[in-house]
C-alpha cells in the first residue's frame, strides 16, 4: 500500500510538473500569437508602404511618359520652326534677287527715259530750226 502511495505520489508530482510546463507552453504560445499578430500587423504595414510606393512609381511613370512625350513634341516644333526658318530665308534671297533685278530694271529704263528725252529736244530743235 505505501509503495502504491509513493507511485501515486510520485505520479502526482509528475503531472504537477507537467502541469507547469503545459502552463509555460500556453503562456508562450500566447506570447507567440500576441507577436504573430503584432507581426501580421507589420506586414500589413509594410503591405500599405510597398503598395503606396509601388503607386507613386506608377505615377511618376505616367509624369515620366507625359514629360516625354512634350520634349518630343516640342522637338517637332522646333524642327517645323527651322524648316520655316529656312524657307522664309531662301523667300528673302528670292526677294532680295527679285529687288535688285527691278533695280536694274528701273535704271536702264531710267537710262532710256533719258536717251527719248535726249531724242525728243533733238526732235524739237529740228522742228524750231524748219519752222525758223
Amino acid at each position: 500500500l505505501e509503495a502504491a502511495y509513493e507511485r501515486l505520489k510520485a505520479a502526482n508530482e509528475e503531472a504537477g510538473e507537467l502541469e507547469e510546463k503545459l502552463d509555460a507552453a500556453n503562456g508562450k504560445a500566447s506570447e507567440m500569437e500576441e507577436a504573430g499578430g503584432g507581426m501580421e500587423q507589420l506586414a500589413e504595414k509594410a503591405q500599405g508602404r510597398v503598395e503606396a510606393l509601388e503607386q507613386t512609381l506608377r505615377d511618376r511613370d505616367l509624369s515620366s511618359g507625359t514629360f516625354q512625350a512634350q520634349l518630343e513634341e516640342r522637338e517637332q516644333s522646333l524642327e517645323v520652326a527651322v524648316r520655316e526658318r529656312e524657307t522664309l530665308r531662301e523667300q528673302v534671297i528670292l526677294l532680295e534677287e527679285k529687288y535688285q533685278s527691278l533695280q536694274e530694271s528701273g535704271e536702264r529704263a531710267d537710262e532710256e527715259r533719258l536717251a527719248l528725252m535726249d531724242d525728243v529736244e533733238a526732235l524739237n530743235r529740228e522742228v524750231a530750226g524748219l519752222k525758223g
